[in-house]
């Protein structure tokens, strides 16, 4: 059972920091925080295949939790 769970291959966020910077976040830790709460989002919805969905979500994360000084 364990070789199966193993041989599993772990699903892997459509979403690159490449999408965060495009929104306008500056570079920084700040990404790999945006990226990590939307990660966590899809994974406990059970991986949704829905670019529209993820990019909804992209935008309200990153309009909510970065002030406006932290935009390029």
């Amino acid at each position: 059972r364990r070789a199966g769970i193993a041989a599993t291959p772990r699903p892997v966020c459509p979403l690159r920091g490449a999408d965060v910077l495009a929104r306008g976040l500056a570079p920084g830790p700040r990404v790999g925080a945006v990226l990590a709460e939307i990660e966590a989002r899809w994974l406990a919805t059970g991986c949704p295949d829905d670019r529209a969905l993820l990019t909804r979500w992209l935008d309200t994360a990153v309009a909510a939790e970065t002030p406006a000084a932290l935009r390029r």
